[in-house]
Parts: C-alpha cells; sequence; structure tokens
C-alpha cells in the first residue's frame, strides 16, 4: 500500500517526496472515480436506488441470488464504461456491484453510454 511506502522513506528524500506523488495521484484516481460513477447511478437510478445501487453489499431482495441476472449485460457495462471513463483499477473493480445492480434494474448498454458519456467528458 502506498501509504506504507510514504511512512517508510527517510524524512525529506527524493524517495519520500516521489512516495508522497504516488500517494496523491492514487487519491485523486479514487476521488474521480467515486465521482464519476457516483454521477452516472444519479443519472440512471432513482434516489432510493442510487442510495441502495452504490452499495457494495448484496441487496436484500437478492440475497442468495448470483450476482447479476444478465451477464452479458454485466460484461457490457464495464467495458462501455471503461471505454468512456477508462480502466478501472483494483480499487475501481469496487463499483462492479453497482453495474450489477445497474442491469438487474433493467438499465441497459445505451442508457450507460449515455451517462457515461456525460459523467466523463
Amino acid at each position: 500500500m502506498i501509504i506504507f511506502q510514504v511512512q517508510k522513506v527517510p524524512d525529506g528524500s527524493l524517495e519520500q517526496l516521489e512516495a508522497e506523488k504516488r500517494l496523491r495521484d492514487e487519491l485523486l484516481y479514487r476521488e474521480e472515480v467515486d465521482r464519476k460513477i457516483g454521477k452516472i447511478a444519479k443519472l440512471l437510478l432513482s434516489e432510493k436506488d442510487v442510495a441502495a445501487g452504490l452499495s457494495s453489499v448484496v441487496l436484500p431482495e437478492r440475497e442468495g441470488e448470483p450476482l447479476v441476472d444478465d451477464w452479458e449485460c454485466f460484461k457490457s457495462m464495464l467495458r462501455t464504461y471503461e471505454e468512456r471513463c477508462g480502466a478501472l483499477t483494483h480499487y475501481g473493480r469496487k463499483y462492479s456491484r453497482v453495474m450489477a445492480n445497474m442491469c438487474n434494474a433493467g438499465i441497459n448498454q445505451d442508457q450507460l453510454t449515455w451517462a457515461s458519456t456525460k459523467a466523463c467528458s
């Protein structure tokens, strides 16, 4: 983890400056992903569904069900997001549940393309 790299290097060293820059860059990336996904969800889901949809937990009504009903929709959603908004790193993959929730809510690729274009351009 980057924070540990910052803590392990000598104060005032070039290594510390580089580690701090990597940490700042990672935090900025995470904020940007959070903002983009949040905006997409707000454009496509009702207010109630946004709160539930942005959750990384299984929705109560889906307990015991597969992650997603339509795997092609799910793969298409991830591809569409990455084409419009950039690749999802390990951090961004936490939003896979959001994409699954959108598929399960009946959101289609055209709708995600529209929302991703608005959120990411």
